[in-house]
């Protein structure tokens, strides 16, 4: 009876501990988040930050747009949308957000685009100091690019045409001292391979939309934005692109707890008789 008792202890723990590692949504595996900023408010100027930094930023003329899709669960209910105009989200700048290596995580959905335009910047080049560091993901016409500064210059690896299609993707960039990699939809891009030196850190704020500086507008959606203290895997990859179901949250897995309680109470009394 000892051995079984034990058992449901020990199921219970195990639950416990699974229900409040994965509470905050599917996270990547041996790499510590910096900020989540998921846009799953649907209402409201402030893009709040779910990690435990609260990096919040401020949403300037983006709109929420609902996005639910049953065959991309992991893109939530709502983006924002940018016009390419005058539309971005501002987080205050802060020595988290430039690591050594940082890893890069965003849903988008490209519209047209009238010339360069950045979906993230860590104010990379023109209007920051120094010029050869913090980090984007930029684009033109026909190329989709994410780019850091080591302090001496600039390492850059495209994804190619093919992700102007009017549809989802996701996008994952590992960018510093232990690589520079990019992912588009769990495929990982051509010519990735070990990194440059880590980032260099730098006097700017992050935004989402456009460029520090320069403006470069974006027009399109971006959904679920992370950023992550190392480099992510293609496992981990993968997990983000495909979550897995969801574990019940702590209040539902305390009630199971509970009712394990109560078996086990009752299998102690059987004991007795």
């Amino acid at each position: 009876m000892n051995a079984i008792m034990n058992t449901f202890r020990l199921a219970a723990v195990a639950a416990l501990v699974l229900a409040m590692a994965t509470f905050a949504g599917v996270e990547a595996r041996g790499v510590t988040i910096i900020g989540h900023w998921a846009f799953e408010e649907g209402t409201g100027s402030i893009a709040y930050d779910s990690s435990p930094n609260h990096l919040d930023g401020t949403i300037v003329n983006a709109a929420y747009t609902n996005v639910t899709d049953p065959t991309l669960p992991a893109l939530g209910t709502y983006a924002l949308a940018f016009n390419g105009l005058d539309t971005y989200v501002e987080v205050g700048n802060n020595p988290l957000l430039a690591p050594a290596t940082i890893g890069i995580s965003l849903w988008f959905k490209c519209g047209p685009q009238a010339a360069y335009h950045d979906l993230l910047d860590k104010g990379h080049g023109f209007g920051s100091t120094p010029y050869f560091g913090g980090y984007a993901v930029q684009g033109y016409p026909g190329n989709l690019e994410a780019i850091y500064g080591n302090g001496a210059d600039f390492y850059v690896l495209g994804t190619g045409p093919g992700v102007y299609d009017d549809m989802w993707h996701l996008l994952v960039a590992n960018l510093g001292q232990d690589a520079i990699e990019v992912y588009v939809d769990t495929i990982p891009v051509a010519g990735g391979g070990p990194g440059a030196g880590p980032i260099v850190q730098n006097d700017s704020d992050l935004f989402f939309g456009r460029h520090r500086a320069v403006g470069r507008y974006y027009n399109g959606l971006i959904a679920d934005v992370r950023l992550y203290d190392g480099a992510l895997s293609q496992q981990d990859v993968i997990a983000l692109f495909n979550p897995p179901e969801p574990i019940p949250e702590p209040a539902t897995m305390v009630a199971g707890l509970l009712g394990l309680g109560s078996v086990a109470a009752y299998l102690k009394g059987r004991s007795k008789v």
